[in-house]
């Protein structure tokens, strides 16, 4: 059977839980919900030149939605759809080796849940770059989207939000651990061409992943199957 999304509009579910690893092959968080049908979003970050092989718990289905490569960096971007709220939700990143880095959830409510993702061809935007502020540029083709990013570097650095936008975690390393990585998002009302979002502060080698979720169409509510453990497809492009 189905049920409709319980939020109107989308908006961040929750808190925003984030953590750091070091030399070892996993990380856990433990994330909760108030809203059925949440999009659910892991970050990683890591400066070892290891990809993550998984991201599971007991009551979600993750796919990867973009993994991107510069040299030694690697940020990664997971996402599920839960078809109820979560309880103190054991999430668990495995990485393909051991390995320092950081990783961050965060949950957004009231998304299409069969198709999460804003489909304009800029999406996933990626960029990099050294002694500046980490940005991206993308589009989007659909209103009401919430835009967000995830930024890392790999030394023992934070960062705050850039201008409109509202920070979900900076997460620095512990000693010996040289990563930081950091998340943002903003909704926007319109559709957007050529927007260059950044994070404030300049970082001496930095690399990001820029992304959008979007509300379902106009006039068909978002639908989620009560079986748990269903995860919507990717859209196709």
């Amino acid at each position: 059977g189905l049920k409709p999304h319980l939020a109107e509009k989308v908006d961040i579910d929750g808190t925003t839980v984030s953590g750091q690893f070091k030399t070892t092959d996993s990380v856990t968080l433990t994330k909760s919900t108030t809203l059925a049908g949440d999009v659910i979003v892991v970050g990683v970050q890591n400066n070892g030149g290891v990809a993550g092989s998984s991201v599971t718990s007991t009551n979600l289905t993750f796919t990867l939605r973009k993994q991107f490569i510069d040299g030694t960096m690697y940020i990664e971007e997971w996402r599920a759809i839960a078809t109820a709220a979560l309880s103190s939700e054991v999430i668990t990143v495995q990485m393909d080796a051991s390995t320092s880095g950081t990783a961050g959830c965060f949950a957004i409510s009231g998304a299409d849940t069969v198709n999460p993702y804003d489909v304009n061809s800029s999406l996933v935007a990626t960029g990099s770059g050294s002694s500046s502020v980490p940005n991206v540029t993308l589009s989007t083709s659909n209103t009401d989207t919430i835009i967000f990013m995830m930024g890392a570097t790999g030394a023992r650095t934070g960062n705050t939000a850039g201008a409109n936008f509202t920070l979900l975690w900076s997460q620095i390393g512990n000693v010996g651990n040289a990563n930081g990585g950091w998340a943002q998002y903003r909704i926007v009302a319109a559709a957007q061409t050529d927007y260059n979002p950044a994070f404030n502060d300049s970082i001496t080698t930095w690399d990001c992943i820029g992304d959008a979720v979007q509300p379902p169409a106009p006039g068909v509510a978002g639908m989620i199957r009560r079986r748990r453990g269903t995860s919507g497809p990717e859209n196709s492009r």
